[in-house]
């Protein structure tokens, strides 16, 4: 996996034409969370630790997080935003996602709890 801090110094975040930028200074970041995950997000507006993997991916746009949706079927997914910090993607890893997604970002909240103080909430998709 390539740091992203590696993209953002060749400028290779794809920010301009995939990450709806909500505000200057924030990237939004798209994920899809199945019925225990959505459980912890609408109780504590944060993503759940699973016991067997910590790391989170991103989508950079709805687009490719319904491409990881339609490559996953018979399960079923709520969409979630966040917006973060655009200078924080430097501490996520950049990588492509067999599940659908392409070019998708992600963190190991373990690792890095500190990713929970980057957005007030998640968001919900269509509310």
């Amino acid at each position: 996996m390539e740091s992203a801090a590696a993209s953002a110094e060749r400028g290779d975040f794809g920010c301009s034409s995939l990450a709806a930028n909500t505000a200057p200074s924030t990237t939004r970041l798209f994920r899809a969370v199945e019925g225990d995950e959505l459980a912890d997000v609408m109780r504590y507006s944060d993503y759940n630790i699973h016991p067997n993997s910590t790391f989170k991916r991103f989508a950079f746009d709805e687009g490719s997080l319904d491409t990881f949706i339609q490559a996953n079927p018979g399960r079923s997914y709520t969409k979630k935003f966040i917006d973060v910090p655009t200078e924080n993607l430097g501490q996520m890893y950049r990588h492509a996602d067999p599940g659908g997604v392409g070019k998708s970002i992600g963190i190991d909240v373990y690792e890095t709890p500190t990713f929970y103080n980057w957005f007030d909430k998640v968001n919900i998709l269509g509310k």
